[in-house]
């Protein structure tokens, strides 16, 4: 309940209550609301009403299917590198939860030229995965000494000096946050949910001169974010196929199930 109260008192300030409020469909002899509040998509519909800040024009002759991952997870991961993070050539950068939003962190990252990449994540075959994407180094992250391990590929092995946590798992950003070498960055996409609050102390972020940063869509510009990573797309820079699959609708539950 008191996580929902915050939701509620949050949703307040923008005038709507459980969500953007769309229309109203007659339901027998009454009348049903109609809202939106999953980031203001519907994403099991054939046709949404959405803001207009919220579309972006792309060719006609794109498959919009193939491109559609780019609007959430991609943009998000791809856009915590390029526009929170912003590591050098001369970075070494973790990321923490190799899905598709991990991914295109990896993606970005390789983009920019930084020279140590170190992908960890619990699944072996997006660990290959990410190598194949850029990762110079691939962490399993239920080993013991995973913090050991990540601290001895970088410099002096003190540690990251820039981190990506797309998981949402505490221990998870624990490890991350602890991975960071002094005034090293740590950018959150993974989100646990209402009311929870963060495992390190205010201390060790004040000692370390440490960043730690939430990254809501990338922190950009759709409007140059998703025209821009097209591009690297059809450049070959960022295969998006080799992270999507095509499932009917009839099939949602096999496709979460493979998930």
């Amino acid at each position: 309940m008191k996580g929902q109260e915050s939701s509620e008192k949050r949703n307040a300030t923008v005038e709507h209550k459980a969500g953007y409020k769309l229309s109203k469909t007659r339901e027998d002899e009454g009348e049903t609301e109609v809202y939106g509040a999953f980031f203001g998509q519907s994403s099991m519909a054939r046709m949404s009403l959405v803001s207009e800040s919220s579309c972006v024009k792309v060719s006609k002759d794109l498959d919009l299917k193939l491109y559609a991952p780019l609007g959430c997870g991609m943009q998000t991961g791809s856009g915590a590198v390029f526009n929170t993070l912003k590591p050098t050539k001369d970075s070494t950068l973790a990321v923490f939860g190799c899905g598709a939003v991990g991914m295109a962190a990896i993606l970005a990252t390789k983009h920019l030229g930084v020279q140590t990449i170190i992908a960890v994540d619990l699944v072996q075959s997006r660990l290959d995965l990410a190598r194949e994407f850029g990762a110079t180094q691939a962490v399993v992250g239920s080993d013991e000494d995973v913090l050991d391990q990540i601290r001895s590929h970088t410099k002096w092995s003190l540690g990251v000096t820039h981190a990506v946590e797309a998981t949402g798992v505490l221990p998870v950003l624990t490890t991350a946050f602890d991975s960071l070498a002094s005034f090293g960055h740590l950018a959150s996409i993974g989100n646990p949910g209402v009311g929870v609050t963060p495992p390190f102390e205010i201390n060790d972020v004040v000692n370390g001169g440490k960043t730690w940063s939430g990254v809501i869509m990338g922190g950009g510009d759709p409007q140059q974010a998703l025209p821009s990573l097209v591009e690297l797309h059809q450049q070959g820079k960022f295969p998006i196929e080799r992270m999507s699959k095509y499932y009917r609708f009839e099939d949602f539950d096999k496709a979460v199930h493979d998930m």
